[in-house]
């Protein structure tokens, strides 16, 4: 088994993206470089948050963050207050947030999956979500945002 030779594919199936383009953009997946369970749990954990985000429930989009968590806003508490501030004023009203551009970048037990493009009539940002492997399974560090 070790010495099989590789089989080529024929050209035509190599590259069967290009047949027909996708009519949506697939969501990104976690890289092969992470064990299936740690792809599900921080696919499990990346929905929460989009999901939270685009649904304006920052207890969703927050509930996976580490007690740990801290940004450019301060502190879990401070972070959280600062997300639900936005949501009151109206910057996550009708928020899409694009994954054609996401990456899983699994290094041990962290991880960094972004850039998400988040836009709006009040908002043209990116993020990338940055995690952790804690008891309990993969907690949000800190979230970068770029305007």
């Amino acid at each position: 088994p070790a010495s099989a030779e590789p089989v080529e594919a024929p050209a035509e199936e190599a590259m069967p993206a290009e047949e027909a383009p996708a009519e949506a953009a697939p969501a990104a997946e976690p890289t092969a470089e992470a064990p299936a369970d740690d792809q599900a749990a921080l696919s499990a954990v990346v929905s929460a948050w989009k999901e939270g985000m685009v649904g304006k429930d920052i207890a969703k989009a927050t509930s996976h963050f580490s007690e740990a968590y801290a940004d450019d806003n301060g502190a879990k508490t401070e972070a959280i207050a600062f997300f639900q501030s936005a949501v009151d004023m109206g910057y996550l009203d009708d928020l899409k947030v694009d994954e054609a551009n996401v990456k899983y970048e699994v290094t041990g037990d962290t991880a960094i999956v972004g850039p998400f493009g988040l836009s709006n009539a009040m908002l043209n940002a990116t993020a990338d979500l940055h995690l952790k492997k804690e008891e309990g399974g993969w907690k949000i560090t800190t979230t970068e945002i770029a305007m």
